[in-house]
């Protein structure tokens, strides 16, 4: 069998493993998702830090990717009054990954649901 392209799932999976054992810290910021370090992303969160919880890597439902599920984060206090635009994973000193969210605009005071999603790394094409 001739393969064009192609890397194994084994490879995808130790970056996800690598956002899930280094992955501590997660925010819910405002502003723009190109935060330049997690120093930014602490400033522009609207609710305390969050510790995700990983499940995966697996696969995606089919053989054309892997991803690492974020478990959801439910009633969590929001801190500041502003549009929550996208969600940032930290390490103690780094961001790992940025990823966007349904822009919603929250109150201080109110409380807020962050929905499970998930890091999908796709086969290359």
């Amino acid at each position: 069998m001739a393969v064009a392209k192609y890397v194994t799932h084994a490879v995808q999976d130790k970056m996800l493993d690598y956002i899930k054992a280094s992955g501590s810290e997660l925010y819910l910021c405002s502003g723009s998702s190109n935060v330049a370090d997690r120093a930014a992303a602490i400033a522009a969160a609207l609710i305390a830090v969050q510790t995700p919880v990983y499940t995966g890597p697996q696969d995606n439902g089919g053989e054309t990717a892997r991803e690492l599920e974020i478990g959801e984060l439910a009633n969590k206090e929001v801190l500041v009054t502003a549009d929550a635009t996208h969600i940032v994973i930290c390490d103690a000193t780094n961001i790992l990954a940025i990823t966007t969210c349904t822009q919603q605009s929250l109150t201080d005071g109110n409380t807020v649901t962050i929905p499970a999603f998930s890091i999908t790394v796709n086969d290359v094409t």
